[in-house]
């Protein structure tokens, strides 16, 4: 996984409370801890960790591990 992959994990273990290891299975329906509050959390931290600020429409798609990393590249 190339650096901006290993930042956004390391923000997924965070935010979901996920031991360390590969997060990229994580999705909203099979992450219990994802909800309105934690992903609300995500996208600030992806925000300030990168430098970024997401469109609403980016916001919404974010319901996935992969599919934020491709919004975040």
């Amino acid at each position: 996984m190339d650096e901006t992959g290993l930042r956004l994990e390391r923000i997924f273990q965070e935010i979901f409370w996920t031991d360390p290891g590969p997060v990229s299975g994580k999705t909203r329906e099979n992450t219990a801890s994802w909800d309105s509050l934690a992903h609300l959390n995500l996208v600030l931290s992806i925000e300030q960790e990168f430098g970024i600020a997401l469109a609403d429409d980016e916001v919404v798609d974010m319901t996935a591990f992969g599919a934020s990393l491709e919004i975040v590249r």
